[in-house]
């Protein structure tokens, strides 16, 4: 598999790391918006979600 390095679209650098995406406070807000307290969880939903993210210019993508 040589030659199958990972790089940026954006700048071409090959120092890229794999991030889980995070819990999301505007999904969580609107859980808390129409669900109230237990809604705050919304938030959690995909924050396992995988993406790349650039370690030279932080441009992030799937």
């Amino acid at each position: 598999m040589e030659g199958k390095e990972v790089r940026c679209p954006k700048c071409g650098s090959p120092s890229v790391t794999l991030q889980n995406k995070g819990y999301d406070v505007g999904t969580g807000c609107c859980g808390w918006a129409l669900l109230g307290p237990i809604g705050m969880l919304c938030g959690m939903l995909n924050a396992y979600d995988k993406h790349k993210e650039c370690m030279s210019c932080g441009h992030r993508w799937k």
